[in-house]
């Protein structure tokens, strides 16, 4: 069997140094008005894609920033940023990929992803982010939008596959399932093959809702689905 090459999905440079490129392969556009929740973010080299969890709380992969880097966006004429925390898990297993960031003032214009849902096989999902279309693809980073499934998951990660594909951009995007007609914010890009799947760190292990219950608590900031209804 052919071995396939498996990148962490920073645009351009990533923070340990690799060149690689992420927009979603077999995406479309999003309309706009449609996921406001997804945010562009700006990075120390680089950018990402992320997604807005609370009024002042952006969620993305821990391999797009430092930890104590300043991340920042702009909605509406006006720029939010933030300091990276990073889950204590990621220094030691890369899979527990998210980081997190309490911006500086709240974004009450925009509906943050509620965090929730259950990673079974066969689940179907949307991949949402801003990067490329293709592997070695130019960006024009507008939101684009893909429909997968989750076909396996172990330990921190689910494999999602056929449909939309991740690539290097989408890092830190989201993965959302529905139930009952809502939607929910179920995985934290991370990884791609570019070729037939992605890899996603999930949010409904105890590991994950730790660390986002403890920053909410820490920075007394509401998180969707964690300490808040929103």
């Amino acid at each position: 069997m052919k071995a396939k090459a498996v990148w962490f999905l920073i645009w351009c440079r990533a923070v340990a140094g690799w060149e690689v490129d992420s927009r979603v392969i077999n995406g479309t556009i999003v309309p706009e008005g449609q996921y406001p929740e997804m945010i562009l973010i700006t990075t120390e080299k680089s950018w990402c894609s992320s997604t807005l969890i609370g009024p002042r709380v952006i969620l993305t992969a821990a391999h797009c920033a430092r930890v104590g880097s300043e991340i920042s966006y702009t909605h509406q004429g006006i720029t939010y940023r933030g300091i990276v925390a990073h889950s204590p898990r990621y220094a030691i297993d890369y899979s527990h990929d998210i980081a997190v960031a309490a911006m500086d003032q709240e974004n009450r214009d925009i509906k943050p992803a509620t965090v929730g849902g259950k990673a079974f096989s066969n689940t179907p999902a949307q991949l949402l982010g801003f990067g490329c279309t293709a592997q070695g693809g130019g960006y024009d980073k507008k939101l684009r939008v893909g429909n997968t499934r989750i076909t396996s998951y172990s330990g921190y990660y689910m494999y999602l596959r056929g449909g939309g594909i991740a690539c290097p951009g989408d890092s830190g995007g989201a993965a959302f399932v529905s139930d009952n007609g809502e939607r929910y914010l179920l995985g934290v890009t991370s990884r791609t093959d570019f070729q037939s799947g992605s890899y996603s760190t999930r949010l409904d292990v105890g590991e994950s809702e730790s660390f986002l219950r403890s920053f909410g608590a820490k920075h007394n900031v509401d998180i969707c689905g964690i300490n808040s209804n929103c």
